[in-house]
């Protein structure tokens, strides 16, 4: 993760809202993910730091991507489960075994061993700042060909950010 500041600039959107514009790097091939972030109250700069953001974002996309991994049928990982909510881990987990008895089932071969073979590749991230307890984001995540959208919600109970929506489609 990438801890320059300077990547990190604030704009006003067209409602005359603040917003900001960054990237985060992930892994160690150099990828870059976009990152746009828009606020839906006035006093976001001063709850959302921008340190926090791109932590957060950090973590997020790593979230979407094993989102994605999840309907290919690797499962719930333990960093999902520190994040997500116990109704978004048995919802992913009962996706998960549609997906496996789908598997079985499926007579497309060539289109299961494509989503299976090529990595997760986010390729940008769309950040809602909805108010100082609610943040809403949407990842784009590519498999080969395959365009996947990964949309996470997460919500603050006590003091820690915690999903209670997760979805990928």
């Amino acid at each position: 993760m990438n801890d320059e500041n300077t990547l990190w600039t604030y704009q006003l959107n067209p409602f005359h809202l603040p917003g900001m514009q960054g990237r985060i790097a992930l892994g160690t091939c150099g990828l870059v993910v976009p990152v746009t972030i828009n606020c839906y109250y006035r006093e976001a700069p001063e709850t959302y730091a921008p340190e926090f953001c791109k932590r957060h974002s950090f973590i997020v996309c790593r979230l979407a991507c094993m989102l994605v991994d999840a309907i290919r049928g690797r499962g719930v990982t333990e960093m999902m489960r520190r994040h997500l909510s116990q109704e978004c881990i048995e919802r992913i987990e009962f996706m998960w075994e549609l997906m496996r008895s789908y598997e079985c089932t499926s007579q497309s071969g060539i289109v299961d061993d494509h989503i299976k073979r090529f990595p997760t590749v986010p390729r940008w991230m769309e950040v809602s700042l909805v108010s100082n307890d609610r943040i809403e984001y949407n990842v784009n995540v590519d498999v080969g060909k395959s365009v996947f959208h990964s949309t996470l919600v997460f919500r603050k109970r006590a003091s820690k950010w915690v999903a209670v929506h997760a979805d990928v489609g």
